[in-house]
């Protein structure tokens, strides 16, 4: 999933002391270089009477306004404080630029900082304004939660009812368009349906852009409830067939789409793009060793780290809470200290990396989501299901997933469901060579168009809930 990109892109509260009156208010950029990726930031900072109020950008992944927890700038240092994302930047204020470090899980990159945003890259599959058919800005509340989320409702045209499909994230907070590695696939999916009749919502995560809410806090089910709200909301929409409301979720989107399936009748339809049948201790060990394999790193290394992580997750799968685990996981680290091998260690004494493993583990969102099975969900669906996975998928791997998700839906005696794995997508549905996802930002292609007619003629397939058509099953 989308976690395993190089930075963490959670939401956070900031807090931030300044003793020093030197001129940094305004935008600055810098990048990451290696010898395999390269990664740029924007960071824009505020001065608010004594304070600096900072957030940072990663455009290449979509990722905007992220709250940087504290900053300090003393002697002419710049200091950019992230540690509960596991992100650390330092920097020396030198006339207009900033020479520096960042620094994440133990590794260390130089980069310096210099004034002004980045500029964001348009892919040649991105719709150019003005899109087509009509769109507003909505707002809908998740009364659970006591929060609202912003989005945004594309229709065919302005009178009509239309079928509408919701459009569901995966891991990460993302903004309505799906923003990542420099492409919007949910802009360009939803300008794609609309095209062809049918309408889409789609909105910013809690937490992102305009949605409220605290990303940092929430779990695949509470992540599930705002979608529930976005179902509330489309059933009060003139513009909207309620007979004709369906789910496309991408990875763990597919997931809460399958939450929700599994125990409404306000759904017609659900499409799962790139989505897991495999529990999640599963799917995380099966991605860790198909990534360790795509970049050859020697299989005597992969079974170690992969025992090793394995052993982590049966603590936290056996532990009542995550302080239990937590303490169970810190004398687990101790005794396998020695056998984890040196690439999963860094620079790290075992002291940091076991305070950094055992935080990531039993954080809120990766402990729910180890302990979750979707396939529990998916054995009780009854209306129509298109699963898509692409072949170069290595984050959620097809073979071992769609087979899940086909086994689960045939013992829910789902009638009417196709299952389809298609050759050298990734998992962005992305045309790709190697599947890795140091490759999605290189790649101008930002969804497959056979995927996009997929998703259409599986909407125009199935008509309103209330008369199904029978069918057999699909290998």
């Amino acid at each position: 999933m989308n976690k395993i990109i190089l930075v963490l892109l959670l939401v956070t509260t900031v807090s931030i002391s300044i003793t020093h009156a030197q001129d940094i208010v305004g935008d600055w950029n810098g990048t990451i270089k290696t010898e395999s990726f390269q990664l740029g930031f924007s960071f824009q900072i505020e001065k608010k009477s004594e304070s600096y109020i900072s957030r940072m950008d990663i455009p290449k992944q979509g990722v905007k306004g992220i709250a940087i927890k504290k900053t300090t700038f003393e002697d002419s240092t710049l200091r950019f404080d992230a540690s509960d994302l596991g992100i650390l930047y330092e920097g020396i204020f030198k006339g207009n630029k900033i020479i520096g470090k960042f620094v994440q899980g133990g590794k260390s990159y130089d980069m310096d900082l210099s004034r002004g945003a980045l500029l964001e890259q348009r892919r040649s599959q991105e719709p150019i304004k003005p899109y087509r058919g009509f769109s507003q800005d909505v707002f809908f509340r998740n009364e659970k939660d006591s929060i609202t989320l912003a989005g945004t409702l594309s229709l065919p045209s302005k009178n009509g009812n239309f079928p509408v499909v919701i459009l569901i994230s995966g891991s990460g907070p993302q903004n309505r368009d799906g923003e990542i590695m420099g492409h919007k696939p949910f802009l360009v999916i939803a300008d794609y349906l609309v095209q062809n009749g049918i309408g889409v919502l789609r909105f910013d995560d809690r937490g992102v852009f305009k949605s409220e809410g605290n990303f940092l806090t929430a779990t695949t089910n509470d992540f599930a409830t705002d979608v529930v709200a976005a179902i509330a909301y489309l059933k009060t929409n003139a513009g909207v067939d309620k007979n004709r409301i369906g789910l496309v979720g991408h990875s763990e989107g597919g997931i809460i789409a399958s939450l929700i399936a599994a125990n409404s009748k306000d759904i017609n339809l659900v499409i799962l793009l790139a989505s897991s049948g495999l529990s999640g201790d599963q799917l995380l060990l099966l991605q860790k060793r198909k990534m360790m394999e795509a970049v050859a790193i020697n299989a005597n290394d992969i079974r170690k780290s992969t025992d090793f992580i394995e052993g982590a997750y049966r603590i936290i799968k056996a532990s009542s809470t995550s302080e239990v685990a937590k303490a169970k996981l810190s004398e687990y680290m101790a005794l396998v200290w020695n056998d984890i091998p040196s690439f999963e260690k860094g620079t790290m004494s075992m002291q940091e990396y076991s305070s950094f493993f055992v935080k990531q583990l039993t954080g809120k969102w990766l402990y729910s989501f180890i302990k979750l099975d979707p396939s529990i969900a998916l054995k009780k669906i009854k209306c129509p299901v298109l699963a898509i996975n692409g072949g170069n998928d290595l984050q959620v791997p097809p073979k071992e997933n769609l087979k899940a998700i086909k086994d689960a839906l045939t013992i829910a005696k789902n009638r009417n469901f196709n299952i389809l794995e298609i050759p050298h997508l990734n998992h962005l549905f992305q045309e790709s060579v190697t599947g890795l996802p140091d490759e999605y930002g290189t790649i101008d292609q930002t969804f497959s168009p056979i995927v996009l007619n997929e998703l259409k003629l599986w909407i125009e397939k199935n008509g309103p809930r209330v008369s199904h058509p029978s069918s057999k099953n699909y290998k």
